[in-house]
C-alpha cells in the first residue's frame, strides 16, 4: 500500500473525529406520544441510536434524581426543568401555555418543558405534571421510535430530523427533499515551494443543511521562466464543507514537466468568506516528504 495513503487516512480520521466532537447533536428524533406529548432526542448519528442505549442511562439517571426531589418541587402551574447530568437540576416558573383541539373547547394539556442534558445526548420532553416525567412510557416511546428508524448513508453528511407518531405515522427525515446536486467551480492563486501557481477547479457534489460533499478536480499550472516551459498537473479527490470551513483530500492524476515532482497527494484545510476561498495545503510525497502551500481565490 502507498505509504502516503496511510498518512492521509490518519489525517482524515483525525479530522473526522474533531468534526464529530464539535457536532455531537446533529440528529433529532421527534416523537409524538399517544397522549400527544412530544419528545425530542438529540444525539450523534441515527445509526448510533440503540434500544436502551446511552440515552436510556441518561433518562434513568434523571428520573432517579427527580424522584428524590419530587416532594420538594413547588406547585407551579407552568414551569421548566433543566437537568445537567451529574451536575444540577433547575426548576423555574415560566409563562407556559395551554393547547386545545380545534373545534372543541376541550383542554388537552399544559405545555411545560423538561430539558435533560448529557455528554452525547439531550432529551426534551413536554409534560403537564412533574409526575409524568417519572413514567416508563417515555423510554418505551423512544425505543419504539428507534426500532422503526430507517436511515441511509445521507445522514452521515447532513443533519437529519426524523419524526415518529405512535398513532402509526412512519419515521421520515424532514429534510430529505433539501438534498441538492451542485456544481462547484473555482479559481485560485497560490504558493507552492516558494513559486506562484494557478489552480482551476471544478467539483460536483451534494449539499444539505450547510454541508457539501463533492468530488473535485484541480488543474495546477506554473510557468517556468528558466526553461520557458508551462508546468501543469492534474489532481482529483474529495472535499467536505460544513458551514464556512472544510477539508479536502486530493491525489495526483498526472504531472507534466514535473510541477509536483515527487509529491503524490494533498490534504487541505479550507475556509470560505462569501465567495472567497482560503486554503492551507500539505503536499505529501515519497518517502514521507512533506511540503506546505497556501492559496486564495474565488469559488470552491
Amino acid at each position: 500500500m502507498n505509504k502516503s495513503l496511510i498518512v492521509i487516512s490518519i489525517i482524515f480520521l483525525t479530522i473526522q473525529s474533531l468534526y464529530s466532537q464539535m457536532d455531537r447533536s446533529r440528529t433529532v428524533l421527534d416523537i409524538v406520544m399517544e397522549d400527544d406529548r412530544e419528545i425530542k432526542l438529540f444525539g450523534p448519528k441515527i445509526s448510533d441510536y440503540e434500544v436502551n442505549g446511552d440515552w436510556y442511562s441518561l433518562l434513568i439517571t434523571f428520573q432517579n434524581d427527580l424522584q428524590k426531589l419530587q416532594n420538594t418541587i413547588q406547585d407551579y402551574e407552568f414551569f421548566t426543568i433543566l437537568y445537567k447530568e451529574n451536575e444540577s437540576i433547575e426548576i423555574n416558573e415560566s409563562a407556559g401555555g395551554e393547547s386545545y383541539r380545534i373545534g372543541s373547547n376541550e383542554k388537552l394539556k399544559r405545555k411545560n418543558i423538561c430539558s435533560i442534558i448529557g455528554e452525547e445526548y439531550r432529551i426534551i420532553i413536554e409534560f403537564s405534571n412533574a409526575s409524568e416525567l417519572l413514567e416508563n412510557d417515555i423510554a418505551q416511546s423512544i425505543n419504539l421510535a428507534i426500532q422503526n428508524v430507517d436511515f441511509n448513508f445521507y445522514q452521515r453528511i447532513i443533519r437529519y430530523q426524523y419524526s415518529f407518531s405512535q398513532g402509526g405515522k412512519p419515521i421520515s427525515p424532514y429534510n430529505f427533499d433539501k438534498l441538492k446536486f451542485v456544481v462547484l467551480p473555482g479559481i485560485n492563486m497560490g504558493l507552492y515551494k516558494g513559486k506562484v501557481i494557478s489552480e482551476v477547479r471544478l467539483g460536483f457534489g451534494l449539499t444539505a443543511d450547510k454541508r457539501i460533499l463533492s468530488l473535485s478536480g484541480a488543474w495546477l499550472n506554473r510557468y517556468d521562466h528558466s526553461t520557458d516551459r508551462l508546468l501543469n498537473a492534474t489532481m482529483v479527490g474529495v472535499s467536505y464543507y460544513r458551514g464556512n470551513s472544510g477539508v479536502e483530500m486530493m491525489f495526483r492524476l498526472s504531472d507534466k514537466n514535473d510541477l509536483l515532482n515527487d509529491d503524490l497527494d494533498r490534504v487541505s484545510f479550507l475556509w470560505k468568506v462569501n465567495s472567497l476561498r482560503l486554503a492551507f495545503h500539505t503536499y505529501i510525497g515519497k518517502p514521507y516528504e512533506v511540503h506546505f502551500g497556501v492559496s486564495a481565490g474565488y469559488g470552491f
